[in-house]
């Protein structure tokens, strides 16, 4: 897991080994708001899909610390796919 401080000059976060960025333009948030968040990647873990699925990509967990920050933006998520068919 990562933790990254984000305020609205915005960032970008890349994982070069799991092969993800996320990226939070500028003014994504007001002027003076901060916010600090924590990124996490995951192949496996105890998640539930339908029969027949199997996920392509990694999942992507992202966790702020505070509920009342609006991001003003869209962010911009890249991931991996993998699949052998």
């Amino acid at each position: 897991m990562y933790t990254i401080q984000l305020d609205e000059n915005g960032c970008t976060h890349a994982n070069d080994r799991h092969g993800f960025s996320i990226t939070f333009p500028q003014g994504v948030l007001l002027p003076n708001q901060t916010i600090t968040l924590t990124i996490g990647v995951m192949m496996y873990g105890p998640f539930l899909f339908p029969d027949k699925v199997t996920p392509v990509s990694p999942i992507l967990w992202v966790c702020g610390n505070t509920d009342d920050i609006l991001l003003l933006k869209d962010t911009r998520v890249v991931l991996p796919h993998c699949l052998d068919v």
